[in-house]
């Protein structure tokens, strides 16, 4: 049986360590990526745990809130919170659970009206004077 949550797992990515538990370590690896792309494989490890349990949809859904409020500064943390926004709404929720989820989307309209409108809005018009390319980026991944 696998405890996830109550034990910890040391993974190697880019040649650091990573504590925490899966999920944790593929939202860092998401989050916090050393370039402008978003690892895949993390990011479908994100989609699938969240899609286990309750707990992990909220953990995530915070941290995309989070990293969507960064400073500019932070653009990559706000580029990996809007790729896994979109991924978790194109998603459908499911999988070994049985829940209402199973035919919708695994964020409601509900959540992303309160939570991100807003600041997608703002994002639309990023700017990043230090490099066109990344406002570029990020007005790119809020429009979709």
């Amino acid at each position: 049986m696998r405890v996830r949550g109550l034990i910890s797992r040391v993974v190697r990515t880019s040649g650091a360590a990573c504590v925490g538990t899966p999920l944790e370590v593929a939202l860092r690896q998401v989050m916090h990526s050393e370039c402008a792309a978003v690892p895949q494989e993390s990011l479908a490890q994100v989609v699938r745990l969240a899609a286990e349990s309750e707990e992990d949809l909220c953990l995530v859904l915070r941290r995309i809130e989070e990293g969507a409020m960064a400073q500019p500064t932070e653009w990559r943390r706000i580029h990996g919170a809007l790729v896994l926004l979109d991924r978790l709404m194109r998603h459908k929720g499911g999988g070994d659970r049985g829940s209402c989820r199973d035919s919708g989307p695994m964020v409601n309209r509900l959540w992303f009206e309160a939570k991100m409108e807003t600041r997608l809005k703002v994002l639309v018009d990023f700017e990043f004077p230090q490099d066109k390319r990344v406002a570029i980026l990020i007005r790119r991944a809020a429009t979709a």
